[in-house]
């Protein structure tokens, strides 16, 4: 979950009001505690064979992620990912996940309809 969604997932939850400058604090204490773990980040297990198998069997695929693109790199090098493959990152989205925009922006990236995409989640 990104610094924002964090800082809004709160509000809606605590129902307390969060001002900017705490909203502000909120995200680079996000980001400092996520650059303190992005060391440990490990490729859930399946994780490469599949995108290899989907590659060699020509199905098209992305990776769209909620995540601001510097954050998202260490992942994405983690996946081994190949320079043809589209990436889709909060930076070049208005919302990110929950709202669909990141998958319609991998969709259009890769030439295919959105009714004929799955999304896989990377969520434990």
């Amino acid at each position: 979950m990104s610094g924002g969604l964090l800082t809004s997932a709160l509000l809606r939850e605590t129902g307390k009001p969060v001002t900017p400058e705490q909203s502000s604090e909120l995200q680079r204490r996000h980001a400092q505690a996520f650059a303190r773990q992005a060391g440990k980040v490990r490729a859930l297990p399946g994780t490469r064979e599949l995108l290899n198998a989907l590659t060699k069997a020509g199905v098209p695929w992305a990776i769209a992620t909620s995540g601001r693109l510097d954050f998202a790199q260490r992942a994405i090098d983690v996946l081994q990912v190949g320079p043809k493959i589209p990436i889709i990152t909060r930076d070049q989205v208005e919302r990110a996940k929950p709202d669909p925009d990141l998958f319609f922006a991998a969709a259009e990236r890769l030439a295919v309809d959105i009714h004929n995409c799955w999304v896989v989640g990377d969520s434990v």
